[in-house]
């Protein structure tokens, strides 16, 4: 029984712990928007974008945990909409989406070389 509360005990504190370490989300008004900020474990910022009326809508950037982005992304009224760019994460590729009415309607995929640009479709 003993051993039981001891663990229990534990796991509460690593608990509590574990949930100090989390940063809590941000809200900000702006205009008739909210804008969101997600964190990771660390503090690191994870994502930021806006809500309007409960659904995403305008730009929305994802981070990686090293602080590079990963997505730029776009929303209107809750839906995918125009062009989106994410990067690999080795720097040298990114992809080129591009969506109307929450449709991929075209994509590209992009060398990153020393002084240029190169498009594979």
């Amino acid at each position: 029984m003993k051993r039981v509360r001891i663990f229990l005990v534990a796991m509460m504190a690593m608990s509590i712990m574990a949930l100090q370490a989390q940063k809590p989300a941000t809200y900000e008004r702006e205009g008739q928007r909210v804008k969101i900020t997600n964190y990771y474990d660390d503090g690191n910022v994870k994502e930021t974008g806006y809500y309007l009326k409960g659904k995403l809508d305008g730009n929305w950037t994802e981070y990686r945990t090293d602080g590079s982005i990963k997505i730029k992304a776009f929303f209107k009224e809750g839906k995918k909409e125009g062009t989106w760019i994410v990067y690999s994460e080795d720097g040298g590729t990114l992809y080129e989406l591009v969506y109307t009415d929450n449709r991929l309607m075209d994509s590209h995929k992009w060398k990153i070389e020393e002084r240029s640009l190169l498009a594979e479709k």
